[in-house]
């Protein structure tokens, strides 16, 4: 019986912890984190993310890493589902390279 209770708690805090994270789990930063580090073919920690613009559905995002360009990114929420789901609107890069 008591590997059963155990078991249970286990489950329910489990449960919440991971219920407690989903709302940071789809924000605009790590949308774009997310593009901008598979499109500069870098580590997600080696992105610079800042949010310049930012309403209950669309977010305008700057990235930088080092020796990229610098791009500027146009997020949205995407209608339905559970909770916000942020995609790529548009994006544009500078043509030089962030020093």
């Amino acid at each position: 019986m008591k590997y059963q209770v155990f078991c249970a708690a286990l489950l329910i805090a489990s449960a919440q912890a991971a219920h407690a994270q989903a709302p940071d789990e789809n924000t605009p930063v790590k949308t774009a984190t997310t593009f901008a580090s598979q499109f500069y073919g870098v580590d997600a920690a080696a992105v610079d993310v800042t949010i310049t613009k930012q309403d209950s559905r669309t977010a305008t995002a700057t990235t930088k890493a080092q020796g990229q360009p610098v791009c500027s990114m146009e997020l949205a929420v995407v209608p339905g589902g559970v909770g916000p789901n942020w995609a790529l609107g548009s994006w544009t890069c500078d043509e030089q390279p962030a020093s």
